[in-house]
């Protein structure tokens, strides 16, 4: 089950379950030049309201840039590595059930500050409290400036975030748990 509420329900009508929350590979830093913010993700599917509370002031400027097109964690993983950060949202169906989207583990591991909705599951999933949680669009601009401001020091944050990221939610610690639930 890729959440914890998801277990409950599961393991409520008798079913045997594992909780196992999406991971992700393939994704790292690159130490590449980083400039300008962004959003990864499908348009059409995410609340206007929610779009701009989070970051709807930075759509239409010249160093914004979303991107629905990059399907390859490759390309993905290159564009995350292109950004000083990222915004992300989560379908209201995934957090109904207390499900992190891949682009929480996608981003992170590739050293990518992201701002993302507050999210009530977050912080037991990724293990640590994830501060760049804002509950609105002004403390949102705060981060931006925050990090816009200190490049070394976030880079630095997050170098550390992606380590603990990609050792622990990786693909291959999801199948060695798969594995050590059937032994």
């Amino acid at each position: 089950c890729l959440s914890e509420k998801c277990q409950a329900i599961v393991e409520d009508r008798g079913i045997d379950s594992l909780y196992l929350p999406l991971g992700t590979s393939a994704f790292e830093p690159l130490d590449l030049k980083r400039d300008g913010i962004g959003y990864a993700g499908s348009k059409g599917h995410k609340s206007e309201k929610k779009i701009k509370n989070l970051f709807g002031r930075y759509r239409g400027e010249d160093d914004f840039e979303w991107v629905n097109s990059l399907v390859t964690p490759t390309q993905l993983n290159l564009w995350y590595n292109t950004r000083e950060a990222t915004f992300g949202l989560t379908r209201e169906g995934q957090k109904k059930y207390g499900m992190v989207n891949n682009r929480v583990f996608e981003t992170l591991a590739s050293g990518t500050p992201l701002i993302l909705e507050p999210h009530d599951n977050v912080n037991s999933v990724l293990g640590f409290e994830y501060p760049y949680q804002p509950e609105s669009a002004s403390e949102a601009q705060r981060m931006v400036k925050k990090i816009r401001s200190n490049p070394d020091q976030t880079q630095e944050e997050f170098q550390k975030i992606s380590e603990k990221v990609r050792e622990e939610h990786s693909y291959t610690e999801r199948v060695n748990k798969v594995i050590s639930y059937l032994q």
